[in-house]
């Protein structure tokens, strides 16, 4: 069974938002070298296991730098959703 489709719980998250821009969670996977499982948590709500669709710090700023290398345009409110940024 093959995994490349987004089915998700948060459609609009700051993920789901990013790993669609990367072509889907598998192909973020593979740049992210990680399971696709974990780039599938960061999809859920907190309640099903997942982040509540909000990535994490550490692989946040590794994606950040993977969209420079391959051309992925993220805007500040894909990266930092519903906040006002100075």
């Amino acid at each position: 069974m093959k995994y490349d489709r987004l089915d998700v719980t948060l459609p609009d998250s700051q993920a789901t938002r990013i790993i669609t821009k990367f072509g889907g969670p598998i192909d973020l996977a593979k740049l992210l070298e990680c399971a696709p499982s974990t780039v599938y948590r960061w999809t859920y709500a907190v309640s099903e296991g997942g982040t509540g669709g909000n990535i994490p710090p550490r692989p946040l700023s590794r994606i950040i730098a993977l969209a420079r290398i391959h051309g992925v345009h993220l805007t500040k409110d894909d990266v930092y959703p519903g906040r006002a940024l100075t």
